[in-house]
């Protein structure tokens, strides 16, 4: 499994625009997506990408992500932005080589 900027559920993304869904407020949120809780049932190995540049969803955002599975790797780039992931060719060539491996 291969996530690109992750999170742990939807309040990280929110909280980024207005941060106000914490705790208790989370309730408040339909139609949340729990990654973490997802999580706990993946048997497989899971790649993790983030960015040092990526202003959305953070690189230490990623390494709280990384610690809801059970066999997490994680590769943090440097000056990527949250929309150039995938116009990026070494996250690209870091996808092929993860696909080789498979």
């Amino acid at each position: 499994m291969v996530i690109v900027a992750g999170y742990r559920d939807i309040s990280d993304l929110y909280n980024k625009i207005i941060p106000i869904f914490w705790g208790p407020l989370k309730v408040f949120i339909s139609n949340n997506i729990r990654t973490s809780e997802y999580a706990e049932n993946v048997e497989c190995p899971v790649y993790i990408i983030g960015s040092a540049g990526d202003k959305v969803l953070s690189s230490s955002l990623q390494e709280k992500l990384s610690h809801s599975f059970k066999n997490p790797k994680i590769k943090i780039f440097d000056n990527i932005s949250h929309e150039d992931y995938f116009y990026s060719d070494n996250v690209i060539s870091y996808i092929n080589q993860i696909i080789e491996l498979l």
